[in-house]
């Protein structure tokens, strides 16, 4: 199985140079990176999900003149495409 290539692009075009990976250290690179980047992400969705529910609290969708199906409705449709994105 040949090794995989990418592209380190640190410097101009003319000094760019292909760095070959294999498949195995390409594997514990991108496992070393996910576990590291694991607790930043559930953080970041448990205050995403605790800012929005203290908003609904103080009475945001009641100012936007939305009622409770509504609101619902577009978190639904807004962390939908967020993950899209």
């Amino acid at each position: 199985m040949a090794p995989e290539a990418g592209l380190a692009d640190d410097g101009p075009a003319e000094e760019t140079q292909t760095v070959y990976l294999k498949s195995d250290i390409q594997k514990q690179l991108v496992r070393k990176i996910d576990m590291n980047l694991m607790p930043l992400v559930y953080l970041l969705a448990f205050l995403d999900r605790s800012n929005i529910g203290n908003a609904q609290t103080a009475g945001m969708g009641k100012s936007l003149g939305m009622s409770d199906g509504e609101y619902q409705w577009l978190l639904t449709n807004l962390l939908h495409s967020v993950y899209y994105i």
